[in-house]
């Protein structure tokens, strides 16, 4: 009787042992995601569990990846699908990747008193946190005057965004016509979700003063989430030029309200906003 227990408890352990052992090797199973780049794209992948082995890529036209300092190295080289394996000790990664082509455009036009107003438009559906212009100012002459880089900020998929640089207009006359302005290079994260909150960004004038240059305004975040963002003022005078660019940076807890207010330019007869908000949520990993 008691050898038949030993028998018994035996063949229990054993059952033990093979429902555990799937369970080690799903820990070891194929961990698959999915991102979308932008051409020219250089991606770092990290692997926070075991260490990588080798990498491949299943298109290497449209994606290639090395192995470096630990990381997965990720080039996109034009568009399309690709799909990356990273094996590492402790199972396998497959990052699949949807290539699409970069694409801004850039303009420039002539402000008073010495500024010129660049502006760059993002004609991708990614949302990108800023990008570099790479603008050159060039007399009727076609001599260079400035060549320089700025930054415009919150550059939402078919939203243009804007900056004001100054230039000497004491020595020198700009023509916009020999000028030049393209994005040199641009900045956002893979790590987050963004969410247009334009809809949800409600803006409302408490006060304008044009004798002493000042507007006042609040601006309610409507969603129960933080955004953030910019919105821009454009002044235009009564013929429909613009004269002058100023812009606020907003953050906003959900359902949050804030006070601001800005310098209005001396004489303008109307002007416009440009809200570029969003909320940014973490993806899980």
């Amino acid at each position: 009787m008691k050898a038949r227990k030993r028998i018994t408890a035996l063949i229990l352990s054993l059952a033990l042992l093979v429902t555990l052992m799937p369970q080690s090797a799903a820990q070891a199973a194929t961990k698959t995601q999915t991102d979308t780049l932008l051409v020219g794209e250089v991606v770092n992948y990290t692997i926070y569990i075991g260490t990588i082995k080798s990498v491949s890529s299943n298109k290497k036209a449209v994606a290639t990846v090395k192995k470096k300092d630990g990381k997965a190295v990720v080039t996109a080289k034009k568009a399309g699908k690709a799909v990356i394996t990273i094996k590492t000790t402790r199972g396998t990664n497959k990052i699949k990747l949807t290539i699409k082509k970069a694409s801004f455009s850039c303009n420039l036009k002539l402000l008073p008193e010495g500024y010129v107003l660049v502006s760059g438009k993002n004609n991708t559906s990614i949302y990108v946190d800023s990008a570099t212009v790479a603008y050159t100012l060039k007399n009727p002459e076609g001599e260079i005057i400035k060549q320089e880089t700025c930054t415009v900020s919150d550059l939402m998929p078919n939203k243009t965004a804007y900056e004001k640089v100054y230039y000497n207009d004491y020595s020198f006359t700009v023509s916009i016509e020999n000028s030049s302005a393209k994005v040199q290079s641009h900045s956002r994260s893979l790590s987050y979700k963004y969410t247009s909150r334009v809809s949800a960004t409600k803006i409302t004038i408490t006060e304008e003063d044009a004798a002493s240059h000042n507007l006042s305004f609040k601006i309610q975040n409507t969603y129960s989430g933080s955004i953030s963002g910019s919105v821009d003022f454009l002044f235009y005078d009564e013929n429909g030029n613009i004269i002058d660019l100023i812009s606020r940076s907003i953050y906003l807890q959900g359902k949050a309200i804030d006070s601001y207010s800005i310098y209005t330019p001396t004489e303008y007869a109307s002007y416009k906003m440009v809200i570029r908000t969003y909320s940014k949520l973490y993806k899980k990993s």
